[in-house]
């Protein structure tokens, strides 16, 4: 017993390094509590770790805990201030935050100091959105396409702020690169149906929506919004129902609850007597 305590005792200390490195193969394989443990052994030797403080911010990000990972971002911006990827996260979380000015800040100065990446273009034209800048929201969004063809999410992004502008036919053009590229997420359907309803396209965004479903079974907004197309569709026996598994998929209570019920029973009145 007293040799194995010597060899762990002589057992050589990880270097911050070696634990940032162990930390980021644990978070591939999933393990975030270990990630973390290794990641705060790192930062302990050496606080001024930037990859070590954006990669632990990062995973507070993930786990919805927006103050620590606002922590670990900032002082990884304070550390090195023209820090692309520090600026960039700090302003993700500012976007969380509605901060949408503050996050324009970040993200304005992580493009000027890096030009090539589309998604720092996307995020930017993300804030200007969000802060009523639509032209200069088309832009960004334009180049981050440029930059990355293949990223659906500003696609989708870029087909919302044509939609906003009037621009259906483009927005859906957007739409349909956007599901093209990622026809597993449900986001392009949905956006395409939102499109495809707006310009009377009925039959097209109900298949959407179907689509939508299909991909993320009983999700409440989604069976909400089907449910008020079916009903302009005049399908009420299809709105009950929908309106039915939106109850049961969320859960309401209340009014919102009563509400609905009451809803429903006048569309039952009027699939009855048509």
């Amino acid at each position: 017993m007293a040799k194995k305590s010597a060899r762990r005792a002589q057992q050589p200390s990880l270097t911050a390094q070696e634990l940032f490195d162990r930390a980021r193969q644990s978070i591939q394989e999933n393990k975030l509590r270990q990630a973390l443990n290794d990641l705060n052994k790192a930062i302990r030797l050496n606080p001024h770790f930037i990859d070590a403080l954006n990669q632990r911010g990062m995973i507070y990000l993930v786990q919805d805990d927006l103050e620590r990972a606002f922590e670990d971002f900032d002082d990884a911006v304070h550390l090195d201030p023209d820090h692309v990827m520090s600026r960039n996260n700090r302003g993700i979380v500012l976007m969380r935050l509605e901060d949408y000015k503050g996050a324009l800040d970040d993200f304005d100065k992580a493009v000027r100091l890096d030009n090539t990446q589309g998604e720092l273009f996307f995020n930017r034209g993300s804030a200007r959105a969000y802060l009523g800048d639509l032209d200069g929201a088309l832009d960004d969004l334009s180049e981050s396409i440029r930059l990355k063809p293949d990223f659906a999410p500003a696609y989708n992004r870029r087909g919302d702020i044509h939609m906003l502008l009037g621009s259906t036919a483009r927005a859906i053009g957007d739409f349909d690169e956007a599901i093209r590229l990622s026809p597993q997420s449900p986001a392009g359907y949905l956006s395409r149906a939102e499109a495809r309803r707006h310009k009377g396209d009925l039959n097209g965004a109900l298949a959407d929506y179907d689509t939508a479903l299909s991909l993320t079974p009983e999700q409440p907004d989604i069976l909400l919004d089907r449910a008020k197309l079916l009903e302009r569709m005049e399908n009420y026996a299809g709105a009950v129902g929908d309106y039915r598994r939106f109850l049961a998929a969320s859960g309401a209570r209340g009014p919102e609850a009563l509400l609905i019920k009451r809803h429903i029973l006048h569309l039952r009145a009027r699939a009855y007597w048509g």
